[in-house]
């Protein structure tokens, strides 16, 4: 009889839990060449930290300043596990916890502060 035993391996918190933010901004071209504008993504999570079983709420300001509309708005949580050992070996692992896709936003579309897009992923 083979007995299996799940162990669960939780990183000491190396600081204070804050939010967290990111954004970025790509220029707009159609057919690889022909400029048509430019979109901007701000992206707000409410803290840095998680436990499994709680729901990430993420608010997405988008400037889409382009002629060009995005179909929809796609969004993936995903765990990075790095491990290294003693003899300087290392190993990476990516999986995605979880993933939504969003309706999109039309041409010289802007969804800011008064009208963000809210996003909610689950982690498990």
């Amino acid at each position: 009889m083979t007995l299996l035993t799940l162990q669960v391996v939780q990183q000491k918190l190396l600081g204070m839990i804050t939010d967290a933010k990111m954004s970025a901004e790509e220029k707009v071209t159609c057919c690889c060449c022909v400029g048509k504008g430019s979109a901007s993504l701000k992206a707000h999570v409410d803290k840095s930290a998680y436990v499994p079983g709680e729901r990430v709420g993420i608010l997405c300001n988008i400037a889409n300043n382009s002629e060009e509309g995005f179909n929809k708005v796609k969004v993936e949580l995903k765990r990075v596990l790095h491990l290294h050992s003693n003899r300087r070996h290392s190993h990476t692992d990516t999986t995605v916890i979880d993933r939504s896709d969003h309706q999109g936003v039309g041409p010289n579309e802007v969804r800011d502060m008064n009208n963000p897009l809210q996003l909610q992923l689950q982690l498990r």
